[in-house]
C-alpha cells in the first residue's frame, strides 16, 4: 500500500482551506509532533479519536442494532426520560450509553438498580467508544445549542438514510458514484414481497396514487416504467438482511433527487 505523507505546508492544497483553518486540522493531527502525518495514520486517529463520528453515523448504527421489524419512530418511544430535559456530557454518556467519564458518575450508578441504570439505554452496533460518545454530544450541542433527548433521537428520525427497513450510508451521492444499501426485513413482511422482491433507485417525485384509476404519477404525468435501477434481494427469503449496490443515475433535471424503496416482485426485474 502506498503511504502518503502529508505536511502542513502542502495540507491547504489537499483540503482546499485556507492556510489557519488548516493549520488547525494539522496540529490537532499531529499526535507526535514531527509535523508530517501518513495517510494510513491520518486514517487510523479519525477512526480511534472518534474524529470521523457524526449524526449520520450514530442514525446507521442505531439502525444496525434494532430488531427487524421495529419502527423507527419506536426507537426512542420506551425510554423513561424528560425528553426536553438539558443534559451535561456526563449524564449524557451515562444514561443513554453506559460510559462513566468520572469515577464520581460511576459510583452514583452503581447505587442504582440495574433496572434503573440500563433502562435508557440506546442500542448501536458497533457500540460507540468514549470519544464518539463526546463528539456526538459536542455536534450536538453545536447544532442546538442544548443537548437532550429530543435532540438526539432528531439524529436518527430525522435522518434521510434510514427507514424502517433499509439504510444507506450517506444523504446524498453525485451521479455515477456508488451507494451502498442495507436492508433488515422482518419475517412477517416475507409473504407480501412475493418470490424476488426488488430495491429500486428512483426520483423523490414518483407517488402512487390509490384512487380511481391508481398508479404511479411523475410530474403529474401517470407513468408505467418508473425506475432506473433494479437489484433483486439475493437468496430471498431464506436471506432476510443484506447489502446491495446501485451505481447513482444522471438526473432528468436540475437537483432532482432520488429514493431507496423496496418492491415486492414476481421475476426480480419488474414490479
Amino acid at each position: 500500500m502506498q503511504i502518503i505523507s502529508l505536511s502542513s505546508r502542502f495540507l491547504p492544497q489537499v483540503l482546499d482551506v485556507s492556510r489557519p483553518d488548516a493549520l488547525k486540522i494539522f496540529n490537532r493531527l499531529d499526535i507526535n509532533g514531527d509535523q508530517e502525518l501518513s495517510y494510513s495514520e491520518f486514517k487510523d486517529i479519525l477512526v480511534t479519536g472518534g474524529l470521523s463520528f457524526s449524526p449520520e453515523e450514530f442514525a446507521m448504527r442505531t439502525w444496525a442494532a434494532k430488531p427487524p421489524g421495529l419502527p423507527v419512530h419506536k426507537l426512542f418511544a420506551n425510554l423513561n426520560f424528560d425528553a426536553s430535559r438539558q443534559l451535561m456530557r456526563s449524564e449524557f454518556a451515562a444514561e443513554f450509553f453506559g460510559v462513566y467519564l468520572s469515577s464520581g458518575v460511576e459510583r452514583a450508578y452503581e447505587k442504582k438498580s440495574f433496572l434503573q441504570r440500563t433502562r435508557n439505554r440506546i442500542l448501536s452496533y458497533p457500540k460507540l467508544s468514549k470519544q464518539e460518545i463526546l463528539n456526538l454530544y459536542d455536534q450536538l450541542r453545536a447544532q442546538y445549542s442544548s443537548v437532550t433527548l429530543h435532540s438526539l433521537s432528531q439524529c436518527v428520525l430525522g435522518s434521510k438514510i434510514v427507514s424502517d427497513v433499509l439504510c444507506t450510508t450517506q444523504q446524498s451521492f453525485f451521479p455515477g458514484e456508488t451507494a451502498f444499501v442495507s436492508y433488515n426485513i422482518p419475517k412477517e413482511y416475507v409473504k407480501e414481497l412475493k418470490q424476488n422482491p426488488v430495491i429500486v433507485c428512483l426520483s423523490s417525485e414518483i407517488q402512487f396514487f390509490p384512487a380511481a384509476g391508481s398508479g404511479w404519477q411523475y410530474r403529474g404525468k401517470n407513468i408505467i416504467d418508473f425506475f432506473r435501477i433494479c437489484v433483486p434481494l439475493e437468496k430471498f427469503p431464506k436471506k432476510l438482511s443484506g447489502v446491495v449496490s446501485f451505481q447513482i443515475p444522471e438526473p432528468s433535471f436540475h437537483n432532482e433527487s432520488f429514493d431507496f424503496r423496496l418492491f415486492a416482485s414476481e421475476d426480480g426485474t419488474s414490479i
